[in-house]
């Protein structure tokens, strides 16, 4: 769940200054009038997420070509802009684009195509190739099956994942705030130790577990770990979810030690300035636990 932001060197002289919102060029800006003047000062993006908004101001210039990742502030808006990408794509024009509630009453409601794979497969993508969208697809499916009504939200899935906490792991849901299904979102407020008590609770029961132990990368062999821990005891012992969004990386999953026992480990480094940092530190901590 990102935002590309690219800038390229142009040959004015003027200090230019770009603000695109989401429905810009897919949360892509492309700047082509950087200037060149070293008086301009460094290149700066930012994003007014203070105020829950997607405005992308890039200001300064730059010498080479540059890009950067930003955090979107909705996993809707996510969804709705990669999908309106995926149309044109594909030569779908979508000209007016603007959302709105599904209809509530059923004979409103017209299927056009219906798609179903194995939660296996979801899962999968899902955690080894860390992709969001499945892991939304997995919220709502969730918000499905609890609720009672056919309109399900994202509120839904937000009071099953509640429910669990309090019944399944006897956390008080009011201590945390979960603001969408796959972490894009960086208003989901958790802790290492609620983390800790979901992997605890998936190894105690075995038809939770296999599935997803199965599906999580593994160091140095698959998904978005296959390049990391190669030369250390943890690669094709660690299986864990990496996570991240800006100033935060965090590693969460399973290492059996030395000694043969399986264990359960949570890793959230805040306040990150450069994410090789903390991976770093993830990759020897997971060294070590192997050992």
């Amino acid at each position: 769940g990102c935002v590309d932001v690219s800038v390229s060197p142009a040959q004015k002289d003027s200090l230019p200054q770009v603000v695109c919102t989401p429905a810009s060029d897919y949360y892509q800006v492309h700047n082509q009038g950087v200037s060149r003047n070293p008086q301009a000062g460094k290149l700066k993006i930012t994003r007014n997420w203070l105020s829950n908004g997607n405005i992308i101001t890039v200001s300064g210039n730059v010498s080479y070509p540059y890009t950067e990742h930003l955090n979107v502030y909705t996993s809707k808006d996510f969804f709705f802009h990669t999908f309106v990408s995926r149309l044109r794509s594909k030569g779908i024009e979508a000209r007016t684009c603007t959302y709105a509630d599904c209809p509530v009453t059923a004979d409103s409601i017209v299927t056009l195509y219906t798609v179903r794979r194995p939660l296996k497969e979801v899962l999968e993508r899902a955690l080894k190739k860390s992709d969001n969208l499945c892991a939304e697809a997995m919220f709502y499916h969730l918000a499905a099956k609890r609720s009672l009504h056919k309109r399900v939200t994202g509120e839904d899935g937000i009071d099953a994942i509640h429910a669990f906490m309090k019944t399944a792991l006897g956390l008080n849901p009011e201590n945390y705030k979960i603001a969408d299904g796959s972490g894009v979102s960086v208003y989901n407020y958790i802790s290492p130790r609620l983390l800790l008590e979901y992997l605890k609770y998936a190894y105690y029961h075995r038809e939770i577990f296999l599935p997803f132990y199965e599906s999580l990368p593994i160091a140095g062999v698959d998904g978005t770990l296959q390049n990391r821990m190669k030369q250390t005891k943890a690669r094709g012992n660690v299986h864990a979810k990496t996570g991240s969004v800006t100033g935060v990386s965090s590693l969460a999953g399973y290492v059996k030690a030395a000694d043969g026992h399986q264990l359960a480990f949570v890793i959230i480094n805040q306040n990150v300035l450069k994410l090789s940092r903390a991976r770093a530190f993830q990759d020897k901590f997971c060294d070590i636990l192997s050992r």
